[in-house]
């Protein structure tokens, strides 16, 4: 595993288990590169697994005869996804695929790579459409460029998903249209997984209150993009409220006479009292390039 400054900045382990046997653990976002914080350039902590590492890493594997895949992954980048689906495709060994949890979006494609596909009873398989994020001001020219570009990556997960389920590339896309949340049995019904397997540990999911985030097996997985996510997932209650009587007195007549307003100053003011909107416009920027 890379390290940056000391700290590790992908969350994929790759583990020899045998001469030619190798375990690699996948629990995170594809991401084209590690995206960095917007105010100081510096690398975002996260779950993220930047595809040219990966490959960088995978290409060591080559001459391993046995290498299995666990995944749990919600998806990102659909093209990331894909360049690992066909590195691990192009492999001479034998390549087996485990859906701990979620395999998503793109995450379900690199799960297609495998000779075997296992998958857990409680595992979700989900595809959908290809999304992009657009912002700011655009012509009709550009948005049917960006259409185009979309229509170009659904044919190519489409292709991936034909290709793996023996199945018409129009049933395939049928299933993308409506995005399509498949547990183990399902997902083996759909050609999309060859068998279920069991496990000493039950697969656990759940959304977190605010529904921006699925935690699977512990792992805490973005939502966005997610259009469909099925009503057998629970919902995490919200946080307890504080009770005001709770709340530190005010100790002076300003702080009194104000309220609740605050003077900010600068950005580490600004993410300190707002961290969530601060996190938002950080990701908007970086989507927006």
């Amino acid at each position: 595993m890379d390290k940056l400054n000391g700290a590790a900045i992908m969350p994929y382990n790759i583990t020899e288990t045998g001469e030619n046997d190798v375990e690699i653990n996948m629990y995170g976002e594809i991401v084209e590169a590690v995206p960095t914080d917007f105010w100081t350039g510096e690398p975002i902590e996260g779950n993220f697994i930047a595809v040219d590492r990966f490959l960088r890493d995978l290409d060591d594997l080559k001459d391993k005869k046995n290498i299995t895949v666990h995944i749990n992954s919600v998806g990102g980048d659909l093209y990331g996804g894909i360049a690992i689906y066909n590195r691990l495709k192009a492999l001479p060994g034998n390549v087996t695929t485990i859906n701990d949890g979620l395999a998503a979006s793109a995450g379900s494609i690199i799960f297609q790579a495998g000779n075997t596909r296992k998958v857990h009873a409680g595992s979700n398989i989900m595809i959908h459409q290809a999304m992009g994020f657009l912002y700011g001001y655009y012509q009709t020219k550009d948005l049917k460029e960006a259409i185009k570009q979309l229509d170009a990556g659904n044919k190519a997960a489409v292709n991936v998903y034909a290709e793996a389920s023996g199945r018409e590339p129009e049933s395939m896309k049928a299933m993308l249209d409506r995005e399509t949340w498949l547990t183990g049995q399902e997902a083996v019904d759909a050609g999309l997984a060859d068998e279920v397997i069991g496990g000493d540990m039950p697969v656990s999911m759940s959304l977190t209150a605010d529904k921006r985030a699925l935690i699977v097996n512990g792992v805490a997985l973005p939502t966005r993009g997610m259009t469909n996510i099925p009503a057998r997932i629970p919902v995490m209650p919200a946080a307890m409220a504080v009770s005001p009587a709770a709340e530190k007195p005010v100790e002076d007549k300003e702080k009194k006479e104000r309220g609740n307003e605050m003077e900010i100053k600068n950005v580490q003011e600004l993410r300190a009292a707002y961290p969530e909107l601060v996190n938002q416009i950080e990701a908007a920027a970086r989507e927006a390039g």
